[in-house]
């Protein structure tokens, strides 16, 4: 997996930080495109919630592969739970629901976790319409926001900056856009 680890501009040096990892969805073509809509996920943790965070998800990834036989490197993609499963086959349809009724259960439990969602129809813009640039700018829009207003959940600073990790996209036109 590439990582692309970028300073978000709130980053204040000595201070404590929240950490945005943001994961697409879909692409971003208008015309001729598989998919109707882009989306950006993310999940946001404080940094002094983070390693409790981290052991929670492995307890549960693990419980996930003792049950049910998903192992722990395979990816959790809900396409691939409900639709199209791909290496996943191997495991009843009603078992991947299972599996993804309790992987909703447990990110919805997750102590001082915020979830940010950016949808984008592509039905409601013109072709040419820079899909990534929108959904991307309004994601890091949220999460200025939310870093700015204290809107998180976890500790408290005088000031919180953040930093935003993401794999495998345009990196360059990311990087631009932060």
């Amino acid at each position: 997996m590439n990582v692309l680890v970028s300073t978000y501009k709130l980053w204040v040096k000595g201070k404590q930080m929240y950490f945005l990892y943001a994961d697409e969805s879909g692409d971003v073509g208008i015309t001729g495109s598989p998919t109707p809509y882009f989306c950006l996920s993310g999940l946001v943790v404080h940094e002094l919630r983070w390693y409790e965070t981290l052991e929670n998800l492995l307890a549960f990834r693990r419980s996930v592969r003792d049950k049910y036989g998903f192992k722990l490197r395979e990816e959790l993609h809900a396409q691939a739970l409900m639709q199209k499963p791909g290496k996943v086959a191997r495991i009843p349809k009603s078992i991947r629901l299972k599996i993804l009724k309790e992987t909703l259960i447990f990110q919805s439990c997750l102590p001082d976790v915020n979830i940010l969602n950016v949808v984008v129809d592509k039905s409601k813009h013109a072709e040419g319409t820079d899909i990534f640039k929108i959904a991307w700018a309004t994601l890091i829009q949220k999460f200025h926001n939310l870093l700015s207003h204290k809107n998180f959940p976890g500790p408290q600073n005088p000031v919180d900056g953040g930093l935003l990790f993401v794999d495998q996209t345009d990196e360059i036109k990311l990087r631009d856009l932060l």
